[in-house]
């Protein structure tokens, strides 16, 4: 009997190797610097690749974005902001004032995050008022803070496949085997 030929599957296109043409001439070694140095401080905040701080999100997942979303997060943090860190400003009973992102700390405290990663708990008791605010607590000056070729480095950084973990060779021993 006669079957049908299945038609053949659709080609996915490799990703391009090395960054995108727009971030052409940025360095990714130089956006590393500045991802962990203290000129930016983003790794206070954020983890990269297992490494950095844990108050705002793991940004290892970039790879997989644009890069004109990725600096339109960058240079306008308030634009679109990750449900999961919006930041509360909590009115304390004693008349302080505290601005970050609020996470439950069991059933009768709050810890709260600012924008420097500093860390303060709270009794829930001891909070007058909470609300949500609509700008992000991530500075929206960094273009200014480093520059535009610094944002590039970091573009280009951000962006990048991680290395892959090669095995280590077998080295010859004393007698060439």
């Amino acid at each position: 009997p006669w079957a049908p030929a299945r038609p053949a599957a659709a080609a996915v296109p490799p990703k391009p190797a090395g960054p995108p043409p727009e971030l052409a001439g940025g360095d990714s070694g130089r956006g590393e610097a500045l991802f962990f140095g203290e000129k930016a401080k983003c790794s206070v905040c954020h983890t990269l690749r297992g490494k950095g701080g844990k108050a705002g999100p793991d940004l290892s997942n970039l790879v997989q974005r644009d890069a004109a979303s990725v600096l339109r997060d960058i240079v306008e943090p308030s634009a679109a902001i990750n449900p999961d860190y919006v930041p509360y400003t909590l009115v304390l009973r004693d008349g302080r004032v505290l601005t970050g992102l609020a996470r439950a700390e069991g059933a009768d405290a709050v810890r709260v995050a600012d924008v420097n990663a500093k860390e303060t708990v709270v009794r829930r008791a001891d909070i007058a008022e909470l609300h949500p605010e609509s700008a992000s607590i991530m500075p929206a000056d960094l273009t200014e803070v480093v520059g535009e070729a610094a944002i590039k480095d970091l573009l280009v950084y951000l962006l990048a496949e991680p290395p892959t973990p090669t095995a280590p060779t077998a080295q010859p021993d004393e007698t060439g085997k």
